[in-house]
């Protein structure tokens, strides 16, 4: 493919992309929409497989922290991560981040 040919092939796809941004950029916003894309608050984004890496890694750090980590799943009313209930994995996050 010759190099002007390459050239023909980028500009039809520029123009492609283009027309497409426009009308993207000129179709009404949905509201409904809008606020099912709203952004997870910091506790809904944390996962069980986060904390699971979090507890691993102060363990590595200092084996002693074992029994606090444990200590602090009882709080929460829970022996394994996958115990704790959902909402309660950002504090259990902080509770973690503090020992």
């Amino acid at each position: 493919m010759s190099l002007e040919a390459k050239i023909e092939t980028l500009t039809a796809a520029i123009v492609d992309l283009t027309d497409r941004l426009t009308a993207i950029e000129s179709s009404p916003v949905d509201s409904a929409k809008t606020e099912e894309e709203a952004p997870a608050t910091p506790e809904q984004s944390i996962t069980r497989e986060e904390i699971q890496s979090m507890c691993l890694a102060i363990v590595r750090d200092d084996r002693n922290k074992k029994t606090a980590i444990k200590k602090t799943l009882s709080t929460f009313g829970a022996t394994l991560v996958k115990d704790v209930p959902a909402d309660k994995l950002g504090d259990l996050k902080t509770a973690l981040e503090a020992l």
